[in-house]
């Protein structure tokens, strides 16, 4: 297949596309305008070349295979939400908190899911809805794994005491909550795999900080909801031993005089 050199009519950036694509729609990577492909565009006399790939990432099968990962592992996120996290007993620790976690997070899956949606279908850059998604596994990684790790710590530190059973009964997670652990994972592996296939693009090169620090706020936002709710709710709903205080120690009074007994 023939390629072609065109120049971007808003930034007069040199692109490579193939030949087939005159007189459809593209997008510029530089200035992200999108506009049509005319014999007007076409540098230094419509100068072909055979080889190298295009600048224009976003026809790539791979790139768009992993916009279609994420969105999947995006729908697994919020399938998880509908599954059960905890026994819905309300003795169990966690019952009491877990249906506000789960709406939040089905509502927030959603909402990555319509960004994806949004940002592919009007043509413009998928970055800002591939990195929403990304970003939102990280914080769901740290959120589903703090609540099995505060659940592991407790029946752990109960072992060898008398509340032992009593924690280990109260403590249970379901399929729910590990099926959204996987799919966080999984959306964070579809993100890495569609920036990989673009890593080529001068657009991609750009966006690297905007990555690494979307991943680093994600994981602080991850911490704070583990480290300020999850852990604390799950902690008040667990047995708590009593505490019995030392007995105090009695002063001495002071010291009676022994009777002196009078001879007459």
């Amino acid at each position: 297949m023939a390629r072609i050199v065109i120049v971007c009519p808003f930034c007069q950036k040199r692109l490579e596309t193939p030949d087939e694509n005159l007189g459809r729609q593209g997008q510029c990577p530089g200035c992200q305008n999108v506009f049509i492909i005319k014999l007007s565009d076409l540098g230094a006399a419509g100068e072909r070349l055979a080889g190298s790939a295009p600048e224009y990432e976003y026809q790539e099968m791979g790139a768009l295979s992993g916009v279609g990962a994420v969105a999947v592992c995006l729908v697994l996120l919020a399938l998880a939400s509908l599954l059960q996290w905890v026994p819905p007993d309300p003795t169990k620790v966690g019952a009491d908190f877990m249906p506000s976690e789960k709406l939040a997070f089905a509502a927030v899956s959603m909402a990555c899911c319509v960004c994806l949606a949004v940002s592919f279908l009007a043509r413009k850059s998928l970055v800002p809805g591939v990195l929403t998604g990304a970003a939102w596994g990280m914080v769901a990684l740290i959120w589903t794994g703090g609540i099995l790790v505060t659940f592991h710590n407790a029946v752990k530190r109960a072992q060898n005491t008398d509340l032992a059973e009593t924690v280990a009964k109260s403590i249970h997670a379901s399929a729910g909550i590990y099926l959204a652990l996987a799919a966080s994972i999984l959306t964070i592996i579809a993100a890495t795999f569609f920036y990989y296939q673009c890593r080529d693009s001068d657009t991609f090169r750009r966006i690297g900080a905007f990555l690494v620090a979307t991943q680093v706020l994600a994981v602080i936002a991850g911490l704070v909801i583990v480290f300020t709710h999850v852990k604390p709710a799950i902690q008040s709903g667990l047995p708590r031993r009593p505490t019995l205080a030392a007995p105090s120690p009695q002063t001495p009074g002071p010291p009676t005089a022994p009777e002196s007994s009078s001879s007459s």
